[in-house]
């Protein structure tokens, strides 16, 4: 489910899809020649050279948990089917901006399964970061295409058709302004990564990293900001405007093909996070899979799922609520945020919305018993 996505199915519950003048004019959106955002120009490297379809998630791990070649992503969770929720391994999330030759140089140490024996080393770590921020870039950079060429389509609109569409206007609005903040703040991360790459310095530290001897039902690689801890405890401000302040929290989930990799990692100045999972370490084996695998579904977008696990769990209400919680800027937005009494009111929301402890509430899918045979 991408961000864009969740502005129509999360603030406003979404418009419905059974609407064909809707649904026409997404169509549209998808169909611009920008929305692909193809480039010629290696974003690392910037060269001029044949531009591939890269994975963010090892293709090997995909593998390990297709069946006949397709997963499943939280789409399937959401009732507003606007994108679809299998994809084929060539799809899932791939971005368009890196050349060949950067994609299968730079990556292959994290790539390669036998280097998850122990901890990953620094360079395994930066090179997912690395991935991590170009694939956000990338998506970013689509979310502003569509958002703009919305506008623009709203716009020279006549009258009928606005007043089907136009009520969506201002979504479109946050969202053009939270992908340029996006693109802005994943651009400075990745050159900075890439500059780091290849010398020796620590950039960033463990927080979490665990070898399971079964193959978990789903796959993630992704960055993002977790906003409360245990009690409440505030990791990071939800309200935060300026890319200054993101901290970002890199988890992996990685089934191969007989045990699974849980790793987490966060840039060294991020005490909080790290102090979190020492916490977390305090629980029993069970309890902290159960509390990770609600981080991920209540914060984390484009995880993809074995089919047969996923119908398993396919009619859970309460795990298609928490996936479909994910933080945006459009989740706290009420047009104004000015006010400190609506500040408060909404931090008294997004902390009972984002409740560590609802974790209990949700099957485990990191546990044992939804492992992959």
């Amino acid at each position: 489910m991408n961000t864009y996505t969740n502005i129509l199915n999360i603030v406003d519950k979404g418009p419905n899809s059974v609407d064909p003048k809707w649904n026409q004019f997404l169509a549209q959106l998808r169909k611009d020649p920008n929305f692909k955002n193809e480039k010629k120009k290696c974003f690392l490297c910037t060269n001029e050279k044949q531009i591939c379809n890269s994975h963010t998630i090892p293709h090997f791990v995909l593998e390990n948990i297709a069946e006949n070649g397709k997963l499943k992503n939280t789409q399937n969770f959401n009732n507003k089917f606007l994108i679809g929720d299998e994809n084929g391994l060539n799809q899932v999330q791939t971005f368009r901006i890196i050349c060949t030759e950067c994609d299968s140089e730079l990556f292959q140490e994290y790539e390669t399964e036998g280097n998850y024996t122990q901890e990953p080393s620094q360079t395994m770590l930066k090179q997912i970061a690395l991935k991590n921020h170009l694939s956000r870039v990338y998506k970013h950079t689509q979310e502003k295409v569509m958002a703009c060429n919305a506008l623009d389509k709203i716009k020279n609109m006549h009258d009928t058709q606005k007043r089907v569409i136009n009520k969506h206007k201002q979504f479109f609005e946050l969202q053009r302004t939270a992908a340029i903040k996006g693109i802005t703040y994943n651009q400075v991360e990745a050159k900075t990564i890439y500059a780091f790459l290849k010398n020796t310095d620590e950039i960033y530290n463990i927080c979490y990293f665990k070898i399971l001897d079964y193959k978990v039902p789903y796959t993630l690689q992704g960055n993002s900001c977790i906003w409360y801890g245990f009690n409440g405890e505030q990791l990071t401000y939800p309200l935060v405007d300026s890319s200054k302040k993101i901290k970002d929290l890199h988890i992996c989930i990685f089934p191969f093909s007989s045990k699974s990799i849980i790793l987490i990692f966060c840039k060294k100045e991020f005490d909080k996070y790290f102090k979190f999972f020492e916490k977390l370490k305090f629980h029993n084996n069970e309890e902290q899979l159960s509390i990770i695998n609600y981080l991920c579904f209540a914060y984390f977008e484009d995880i993809f799922l074995n089919h047969t696990q996923c119908n398993n769990i396919d009619n859970n209400q309460t795990l298609k609520e928490v996936s479909m919680t994910l933080p945006t800027v459009l989740t706290i937005h009420n047009g104004n945020v000015s006010k400190k009494m609506i500040l408060k009111e909404q931090i008294q929301q997004l902390k009972a919305t984002f409740s560590i402890d609802k974790h209990i509430k949700i099957p485990n899918l990191l546990s044992e018993n939804f492992q992959v045979r």
